[in-house]
């Protein structure tokens, strides 16, 4: 992988593994028919809050994500604003696994990206979650692991 360099108005860098267009990673199938979205100022707290978990479980219902790991929890309420859930029917429930490996990718994202929102889907493939954030028109970060106990 490369390196490359993100750097705003403020001073702020960071270096990232960039992947080329040609270069392809096979994330399988994302359901992007559900999903949950958070805030990116809350998504970064919450990356601080799940700091020791390398593997965090999401669980999505028609009102209510919550995240576990590292012996933490946190739940979020559509009710009150708290994030955007959609796709999932009343009573129901989907389950999967995001990979938070990097941590200072996720705690420096909002000083640095002007994206406002983190977006969590699921690979129908093998249970892990994809994260994508929208930082332009046609550009994305999307952040994907088939590493650990369900693959």
């Amino acid at each position: 992988m490369l390196e490359g360099q993100i750097d705003r108005c403020d001073g702020c860098e960071a270096f990232l593994p960039l992947l080329l267009a040609h270069e392809e990673v096979d994330v399988g199938v994302i359901n992007y028919g559900i999903f949950v979205s958070i805030d990116l100022r809350k998504f970064t707290l919450f990356g601080t809050f799940l700091n020791d978990a390398t593997h965090v479980m999401v669980t999505i219902s028609n009102s209510k994500a919550k995240f576990s790991g590292g012996g933490e929890e946190f739940t979020l309420e559509q009710e009150k604003k708290e994030c955007i859930i959609g796709g999932v029917e009343e009573g129901d429930e989907t389950q999967f696994e995001i990979i938070t490996n990097e941590t200072e990718f996720f705690n420096n994202l909002s000083r640095w990206s002007k994206a406002k929102r983190v977006w969590f889907f699921k690979s129908n493939d093998n249970g892990h979650g994809v994260i994508i954030i929208p930082i332009g028109l046609y550009a994305r970060y999307l952040i994907y692991s088939s590493e650990g106990p369900n693959t």
